[in-house]
């Protein structure tokens, strides 16, 4: 079991905005939603992906903060200087007291 004491890390949750560019376009940019104290732990060894045209290492991370309503895969996270890219976000005991949000640190798509 978790516990308040093991989010010893600091991730900023962010979300996407968009805004008009005056010329009938968009401009798409990414603002911080929140700051929570968080556990990060790795999921797995590591991976490749192809992201363009190139082969890269994808690493994979649980991140465990206390319940926030409203995460999902349109946020991202920055950790420790990383972009990490949300792929699930769930209640872990259904008691709304901790979220854990499955990420990785491949490509963040707009």
């Amino acid at each position: 079991m978790i516990g308040a004491g093991d989010l010893r890390e600091r991730v900023i949750i962010q979300r996407q905005t968009v805004a008009s560019d005056g010329a009938g376009g968009e401009v798409r940019d990414w603002e911080q939603w929140l700051s929570l104290a968080a556990s990060v732990k790795p999921t797995r060894a590591g991976g490749e992906a192809v992201i363009g045209e190139a082969v890269q290492g994808v690493q994979g991370f649980t991140v465990i903060v206390r319940f926030v309503n409203g995460i999902d895969i349109t946020n991202r996270l920055l950790w420790r200087g990383r972009v990490l890219k949300v792929l699930s976000a769930v209640d872990m005991t259904g008691k709304r007291a901790f979220t854990s949000i499955t990420t990785d640190d491949g490509v963040v798509t707009e």
